[in-house]
This record gives structure tokens, sequence and C-alpha cells, in this order.
């Protein structure tokens, strides 16, 4: 379970990165560019050194990657989109972890203990009252509406990925072959990265009509004058996140006894992610938020501890 909070501490980082990519290119450009780029450096590391299992069973990783990183974090910007952040990562990680629970239960016949449930929740409601908004939103608003259901239907597929590779790391084990981190690091981006190229068509015709409706104006020009600045953060973002942090949840899934936990540690990533914004941006958090924070990451520590 150390190595789900290492994720969640490398992804921290790698979201303040890929927010600042998708201020300048818009969340579609930025999320293809940071897993092609995540994808050829991948390559590069794994391809010398012969690590790469010729194996179907690796298609379980693959499906991981279109689920989380390809179909969940779609439906988690739409979420975005419609209701804001801070709204829309709360619906997806709430649910993402009882959808996790369940599919593992039905599927790889696994429970965690009633202790390890009792820390999942008590981490789920500190992250709810350190990340919900302070203002009142008019839940009849088909807009808000429709954020739900693209928040929940994130949380499914974030949640579901988790165990698709546990069932996948349980196939290698039946052939005594292990896998490398960085493999299933670079499993899960190429099949975030196909679900992105297929939608690309879809998501390129919309940005046309968007640049056409304000073309040549000031902002689109300064717009594309910062994008020269951004690929640091693009690297970053990049290594942080689809490289260095799914090669730690690939490591997670394969020690951990439950694929659900691991996905309970990863429901901490915001709470975690508030001293990253005070430190790079001075976004200092409300008292409530800090608390929160504090009990949720203390949840994480002895949900490892148990797990150990």
């Amino acid at each position: 379970m150390w190595f789900a909070l290492i994720c969640v501490c490398l992804w921290s980082f790698a979201g303040y990165g890929s927010a600042r990519c998708a201020r300048n290119w818009g969340t579609a450009r930025a999320n293809r560019f940071r897993l092609g780029l995540a994808t050829a450096l991948l390559l590069a590391l794994c391809l010398p050194r012969g690590v790469i299992p010729m194996v179907p069973e690796l298609g379980w990783y693959i499906g991981a990657g279109v689920l989380h990183l390809g179909l969940a974090d779609i439906a988690l910007f739409a979420a975005y989109r419609l209701m804001g952040p801070r709204l829309g990562v709360l619906v997806c990680l709430t649910c993402a972890v009882p959808v996790a629970v369940l599919a593992e239960w039905l599927w790889l016949g696994n429970t965690p203990s009633a202790t390890a449930l009792a820390l999942s929740g008590a981490i789920l409601v500190a992250v709810v009252f350190a990340m919900a908004p302070a203002e009142r939103l008019r839940l009849g608003d088909r807009s808000v509406r429709l954020g739900l259901l693209f928040g929940l239907l994130s949380g499914v597929g974030q949640g579901l990925s988790q165990v698709v590779q546990a069932h996948g790391a349980d196939q290698m084990r039946a052939l005594e072959i292990s896998v490398d981190p960085f493999v299933g690091s670079l499993c899960r981006a190429l099949g975030g990265l196909l679900v992105l190229l297929a939608v690309w068509p879809i998501t390129r015709l919309r940005r046309n009509a968007d640049v056409a409706a304000s073309y040549a104006t000031s902002t689109e020009r300064l717009g594309r004058q910062a994008g020269k600045q951004v690929w640091p953060w693009l690297l970053l973002s990049a290594i942080f996140g689809p490289i260095l942090g799914i090669g730690a949840l690939t490591l997670a899934i394969e020690h951990a006894s439950s694929p659900s936990l691991v996905q309970a540690v990863v429901a901490s990533l915001p709470v975690v992610m508030i001293p990253v914004a005070w430190i790079l941006d001075g976004d200092r958090p409300s008292l409530r938020s800090a608390l929160a924070g504090l009990c949720a990451v203390g949840c994480v520590i002895a949900l490892a501890l148990l797990d150990a």
C-alpha cells in the first residue's frame, strides 16, 4: 500500500503540470500530448531492455488504461466543464471506491476486512469535507445533472480499472511472469492514448468551431505564445503521471491485498494536492480543508500499515 501512497504523491505534482498544459492547449490536446510523450519515453525505456513479455494477458493492463486514462478521464473532464472541478472530482472519487469494492467481490471473489473498509470510508468522508465547494449548487439544473452523470461514469471507469489490472496481475502470476512497473505504465498509457486518438476527430471539429468563432482575438494569440512555454510542464506531467505514477500504481496493485483498497488510497489525491497548490501557487487552504486533509492522510497511513 505504500506504493499507492507514492503514486498519489507523484500524481499530485503531475496534476499541477497537467493543469498548466490544459490552460494553454485545452484538456483534449494536453492529454494527447501527455500520453503520447509518455508512451514514446516508455517505449524507449522498455524496448532496449527487452522486458515486455509478448503474452495476451498484457491486454488486461491495456484495458485498464482504456478504462482509466481513456474513458474515465474524458468523462471526468466533461464533469469539470459542467459543474466545476471540485464537485466533479468528488463525485468521481466517491463513486470509484464502492465500484472497485463491488467489482472485486463479484469478479475476483475478494472482500476487504471490516477495518480496511472502515478506513476507506473514513478517507472518502475526509476528502468530501476537505474538497466540498462552499457555494450551493442547484442540482435541478440540466448542466449539473449531466455533470453528475459524467462524474459517476468517470468513477465507474476508474474503479473498474484497478480491478481489471489486478485480474491481469493474477493471470501473469499464474504464468510465473513478473511485470516490470514501466511495462505496466506503458500498457496503461497506450490504452488511454488509443481512446484519445479515437475521439480526436470529434474534439478537433469542436475545437475548429470554437476557433472560428473567436479567430484572431488577442486571447487566442496570447494563448499560442504561452503554449510555447508549457513544454516543461508537459514533461513534468508525463514523467510524474503516466510513467512514474502509473509504475507505482502497478506495484501497488501487484503487492496489495486488495485493488479496491488501492483505489481508496488514490481517492486521497485531492487532499494531497492541497499543500502542493499552497507551495507552488500560494493557494492557502482553509482550516476545514487542512484538518480534513490531515485526517485523510492519517487514514491512508493507517490503511498502509494495516496492509503491510
